[in-house]
């Protein structure tokens, strides 16, 4: 989780706060007395009434009012550290985001990597993602607590451009300590630079490219935070058409932050198009339908999915961004895409199942997946694959194929399917 930090205010108890967040979150969230500087930490305020909007326009992420039971305090911390982690997971799309994975898989041999970028790039999104590849739990520390490190985890390390010089150099002995044992990304934001030190041991660094470097990108980032605002607010929301084209000649110096910022803004002037009465010019719906994730390894996470109207479910799969938000329990989960292996939807749900009109063609199989879990049920063939044999359908272009379990629809993915044992 992202590191919190709590601005406590005249009247807060800090006693039972402390105990409350050490309990559900560890040392991740802190006490300070001011604000970190932008970009360190996201702070929420536990002020009066009074000095909410002082503590926002100051650059508080959030707020408690007092008097407030820690109970409630603990809810807007997950609340807030969720959302950061979708916005950390936009980071990773577009063709500026994969461009950067590439190069990371390239690098998934090396011991200690270093990423660069400028504030707010989402450079440690990409040491995350980094991190994970080798499917080790990820542990994101900050550079002044590297005493306690847990054993067997992925490791990845920020904060090292704040220190003083010679504190630099101590984290960056104490770095080449560590990577005999485990991976780590090292995320430095800013015109941070290397310990000349360390340069025989640590690989060249990543670079991330900054938003003027991806303004390709900037559509697509901004439908996807529009498309996280939706989830957060439990109904579609709608950002003006050519608001989002003007986008692309802006150079966002502030980087993602400012990306979100403006379409928090924007949909919150332009809330649905009801209220604005507008034209059809300004729609831009998101769909949405309740899934089942199968898991690897045969776990299931039962959720909303919401992706852009100009696309149908099938299509919005094909996609393939490596992560992307679902919707649990009015909390948001970041799943990798790698850990499903199918997604199911009430067949009922025709709309949001794109099924063209099937024809009456059963092949009832089991599918045999890398994990060792079995799906039992009959291909859905369509129009286009009426004449199909099971191996033409599944030697085809598509990542998924519809595999029909009772009265849930599947959307297989290819990639974690071993063979096919054809019933009769």
């Amino acid at each position: 989780m992202t590191r919190i930090a709590l601005l406590l205010g005249d009247g807060a108890d800090r006693e039972s706060l402390d105990l409350a967040l050490r309990s559900a979150f560890g040392d991740n969230v802190r006490f300070v007395d001011e604000l970190p500087r932008p970009g360190e930490e996201l702070v929420i305020a536990v002020v009066a009434p009074s000095k909410v909007v002082a503590s926002l326009e100051s650059g508080c992420a959030d707020f408690v009012t007092l008097p407030c039971a820690a109970a409630e305090v603990v809810r807007v911390v997950e609340a807030l550290a969720a959302e950061d982690a979708c916005e950390e997971a936009v980071a990773l799309l577009g063709d500026g985001g994969r461009a950067t994975i590439d190069e990371l898989h390239e690098r998934v041999a090396t011991q200690v990597l270093v990423l660069k970028g400028e504030t707010g790039t989402g450079t440690v999104a990409f040491a995350r993602y980094w991190a994970g590849l080798t499917n080790a739990p990820v542990r994101v520390l900050d550079a002044t607590d590297l005493t306690n490190v847990p054993a067997g985890a992925a490791l990845v390390i920020t904060g090292i451009e704040a220190l003083e010089a010679d504190l630099q150099g101590k984290v960056w002995a104490r770095i080449k300590e560590l990577s005999s044992t485990a991976r780590i990304a090292v995320a430095l934001r800013g015109d941070a630079g290397v310990d000349p030190k360390v340069d025989d041991w640590v690989a060249s660094a990543v670079q991330v490219p900054p938003m003027r470097e991806r303004i390709a990108d900037v559509v697509r980032l901004a439908r996807a935070f529009e498309h996280l605002l939706s989830a957060r607010r439990g109904h579609e929301v709608v950002v003006p058409m050519r608001s989002i084209s003007a986008m692309q000649s802006h150079r966002w110096p502030n980087q993602l932050p400012e990306l979100r910022a403006t379409i928090d803004g924007l949909c919150a002037r332009d809330a649905t198009p009801a209220s604005r009465g507008g034209s059809a010019e300004y729609r831009v719906p998101v769909q949405s339908a309740d899934v089942t994730l199968h898991l690897v390894g045969g776990g299931t996470k039962f959720g909303s999915l919401f992706w852009p109207s100009e696309f149908e479910f099938d299509a919005s799969l094909e996609l393939g961004d490596p992560f992307f938000p679902v919707n649990v329990g009015g909390r948001i989960h970041i799943v990798a895409r790698v850990a499903v292996e199918a997604f199911g939807i009430p067949q009922a749900r025709k709309t949001v199942a794109s099924e063209p009109d099937l024809l009456a063609k059963h092949v009832r199989a089991r599918l045999h997946m890398q994990s060792g879990s079995t799906f039992e049920g009959e291909f859905v063939y369509s129009a286009d694959h009426a004449r199909s044999r099971v191996a033409d359908l599944l030697n085809g272009k598509e990542r998924y194929f519809l595999f029909r379990v009772g009265s849930e629809l599947l959307h297989v993915s290819k990639t974690h399917l071993i063979w096919v044992e054809e019933l009769r």
